[in-house]
């Protein structure tokens, strides 16, 4: 696969398991919601810290593991604010020899993107790049798992409102 071409992409109806306020995974979260017909998944500020989401997926066999992946993360700002929300996104390479109930994750990268002060609800769009030894030995045709967080803890993300999360789209790295 050429550089920088599509791979796959997860809408917020892809998510790995129901985003309700009494799953164990999301507690964090406000939860699944749908605003002018579009579907998001909600992150909110302090204290609920860290929310995080799975996806999961099937690596093309034509993805070339030495170009890394380029994760970009479609998403809106509930307020108008030029304020910045810190996304994390992190890599787990499923393997018939692992554990199904325990996580293996790589590191995670993170990026620092700000809303647009213009209006609520302009879509934004931020990259986060990873290498290939930061994918956790993905292979083409591997299982995986994709972790998206709003790292809230981080004294940089001082974005008050929420910010929703449209898609991510993964794409051989550059």
């Amino acid at each position: 696969m050429a550089k920088g071409n599509s791979l796959m992409c997860f809408s917020a109806l892809q998510v790995s398991y129901p985003v309700t306020a009494n799953s164990p995974y999301c507690s964090k979260l406000v939860g699944a919601a749908t605003v002018r017909q579009v579907d998001v998944i909600n992150y909110v500020t302090a204290p609920a810290a860290n929310a995080w989401i799975y996806f999961t997926g099937k690596m093309p066999d034509s993805f070339t593991t030495a170009n890394g992946i380029v994760v970009d993360i479609y998403w809106t700002a509930s307020t108008a604010a030029a304020d910045d929300v810190i996304w994390g996104v992190a890599f787990e390479y499923v393997t018939g020899s692992q554990l199904i109930t325990a996580d293996s994750f790589d590191t995670a990268n993170v990026i620092t993107d700000t809303g647009n002060a213009g209006g609520a609800d302009f879509l934004q769009i931020c990259s986060i790049s990873f290498a290939s030894d930061e994918i956790d030995d993905l292979v083409p045709g591997g299982d995986f798992r994709v972790k998206v967080y709003r790292d809230t803890d981080a004294a940089g993300d001082d974005h008050a409102g929420i910010a929703q999360l449209h898609m991510i789209e993964l794409k051989e790295g550059v």
